[in-house]
């Protein structure tokens, strides 16, 4: 999930998830199909306040805007680059899982830091945007 902590224009928000997506998908007609599907959620742009939420469950790329959901790309491709863009050596950000609640996380993972990469991920959005 993406919240978004400032406004940012739609052909913007659309253009920077999709300019990371091309280089770790060699397919440019999925790229516009998403960058098209993400388009259409955002008939206002992305104002402080909205939620993307993206799931990359059975090979389908589902878009989901403050709880309405915009479509889905069946792919399992898209999916695998759309999270490298979290994950990959050339990630946005550093992701930390943050465990389940109740487990006995190693010192290195905890809800603390997850938040603080959860906050590096939006730090490394909003680079990505501007």
């Amino acid at each position: 999930m993406l919240a978004m902590t400032y406004g940012v224009g739609a052909k913007k928000m659309v253009s920077a998830l999709g300019d990371a997506l091309k280089p770790r998908l060699g397919d440019a007609a999925l790229v516009e199909k998403f960058e098209a599907c993400l388009l259409d959620g955002l008939p206002n742009g992305a104002p402080k306040g909205t939620r993307l939420e993206f799931s990359t469950s059975g090979g389908r790329l589902g878009v989901v805007v403050n709880d309405r959901k915009i479509g889905a790309i069946a792919s399992k491709q898209l999916c695998t680059a759309f999270a490298a863009i979290y994950t990959d050596k050339n990630a946005v950000c550093a992701m930390l899982d943050v465990g389940e609640a109740g487990s006995a996380a190693p010192a290195l993972i905890t809800p603390v830091r997850g938040a603080v990469a959860g906050a590096a991920l939006g730090y490394g959005l909003a680079r990505l945007l501007a």
